[in-house]
């Protein structure tokens, strides 16, 4: 078995992974397993005396994770065949996503919480549903990993702050979240227009030959775009939030 830029650490061909095959759902199984057996065991976890540990342990692996996809884009590039450092610049949602949630583990800080919440309950579950970045890398690549890691641990995360440590967003936490994606899209849309091979936070048209994703819904225009997802986020923001409100009613009722 090879495991340099040939092998499992390098790159694949176009429709090694596809949609709603068993390598696109286990994850996603195994992520709702996750939430449910959180909840169910809430109490013990919040009992047991290596819970601390066990967080300080899922943040270095966040880490860990994160690192090793500069690590590789720097041997072998990244899927599609840019060798540019520009590509993998740090101005995408699920970067800062997992970044926010291993700090927000082990320092229990609300904000980071409620960015966390915001970022990653919404943005960060529309890569699950239609993971374009990975169309190349199937389960023989370790890109695959590296994907289902960095996008399905922090929202298991989340979940785990809610139950256990009964964290829960605040109203202006939405704000913050939205204010953070706004100043990560102003240095995004100018590098998208530098860098042709750059296209972060999906402003741009896809023409790489990635698989589908939700983006191909919104205009072509790269501003056009910036104008449609400033509003759709808006509003996912305030969905969620208005759910959070409805299920934290319920249960102060039941209570």
């Amino acid at each position: 078995m090879q495991f340099g830029s040939d092998g499992f650490f390098g790159r694949g061909e176009a429709g090694d992974f596809t949609y709603f095959t068993p390598a696109h759902i286990i994850p996603i199984l195994l992520l709702i397993a996750g939430i449910v057996l959180v909840y169910k065991f809430r109490e013990r976890i919040a009992e047991w005396k290596g819970e601390a540990r066990f967080r300080y342990i899922i943040a270095f692996m966040l880490i860990l994770v994160l690192m090793s996809y500069y690590w590789r884009l720097m041997y072998v590039g990244n899927d599609w065949g840019y060798s540019t450092m520009l590509t993998g610049l740090p101005f995408d949602v699920c970067f800062w996503g997992t970044l926010f949630c291993a700090f927000m583990i082990t320092s229990e800080n609300d904000t980071l919480f409620g960015l966390n919440f915001f970022l990653t309950l919404t943005l960060g579950v529309l890569p699950l549903l239609m993971p374009t970045v990975i169309a190349k890398t199937g389960p023989g690549y370790y890109r695959y990993y590296q994907f289902w890691i960095e996008h399905t641990v922090p929202i298991l995360m989340t979940f785990y702050m809610m139950f256990v440590h009964g964290k829960r967003p605040r109203y202006r936490d939405i704000w913050l979240s939205y204010g953070f994606l706004f100043i990560l899209a102003i240095p995004a849309v100018k590098i998208n227009e530098m860098v042709p091979e750059a296209n972060f936070l999906f402003l741009k048209v896809d023409t790489s030959g990635m698989g589908g994703n939700v983006t191909s819904l919104f205009p072509n225009s790269q501003y056009f775009r910036f104008v449609a997802y400033s509003i759709v986020v808006l509003l996912m923001f305030h969905i969620a939030w208005f759910i959070m409100k409805k299920i934290t009613r319920r249960s102060s009722s039941k209570g």
